[in-house]
């Protein structure tokens, strides 16, 4: 049928719904790989159109964590890795929001990928995992070796700090490991007193040296 269409150049490849979705978008979202495989070698289609959310065909693969449909894009060449949607979310922040280990490893191995792009709220992909609970997510990340693991969002937050808020005591741990996290950084000022024990109680159940500066 996509074949038959395309044959009759009567068909308008980058038509729009009421949501912004494309053919090519559908196509993803409905884990079509070899359509997309065959649209995107089409020069006419512009793979890089945004739906009303910002977000491109390339993130809403990450976002759904269809690895072989991430492989596809990539191997196109023609796609924007670091697009922003509406909220400043890139394709491996989606990746990282949504759990798809197997995608965001893809995409940090991709020297292209910009992981240090900050969303509206100031905040990177690591700073994405952290909230989640998921350690095997932050693993991936911090042995990555590619994000400041102190950053401070717009409202002065570290990723240490986002974690204890979320009572992630797993992730708030594993980063309590890393050598260079400082969790004298950041904005505490709002916090609340059991915030603040929270935090004192996890620098002593991982004998940090910092337990006696908060």
């Amino acid at each position: 049928m996509v074949e038959a269409l395309l044959a009759s150049n009567r068909c308008n490849l980058n038509a729009q719904n009421n949501r912004g979705f494309t053919a090519f978008m559908w196509a993803i979202r409905e884990n079509h790989v070899l359509v997309v495989k065959r649209l995107v070698s089409i020069p006419e289609l512009n793979p890089n159109l945004t739906d009303k959310y910002g977000e491109t065909a390339f993130v809403h693969s990450s976002r759904r964590g269809n690895l072989a449909m991430v492989k596809a894009l990539l191997a196109s060449n023609r796609c924007n890795l670091n697009a922003q949607d509406n909220r400043g979310f890139t394709a491996l922040m989606w990746a990282v929001r949504e759990k798809r280990v197997r995608v965001a490893q893809r995409l940090l191995s991709i020297p292209e990928i910009d992981s240090n792009l900050m969303d509206n709220d100031g905040e990177d992909a690591f700073m994405h995992a952290c909230p989640s609970g998921d350690s095997t997510m932050v693993d991936l990340l911090i042995n990555s070796a590619k994000f400041n693991v102190n950053a401070e969002n717009l409202r002065g937050q570290t990723p240490l700090m986002i974690s204890v808020l979320r009572n992630n005591e797993q992730v708030t741990q594993r980063l309590l490991q890393v050598p260079d996290i400082d969790p004298t950084l950041g904005n505490r000022d709002s916090w609340t007193e059991a915030q603040k024990t929270s935090l004192r109680l996890a620098l002593r159940r991982a004998n940090h040296p910092s337990s006696t500066l908060i």
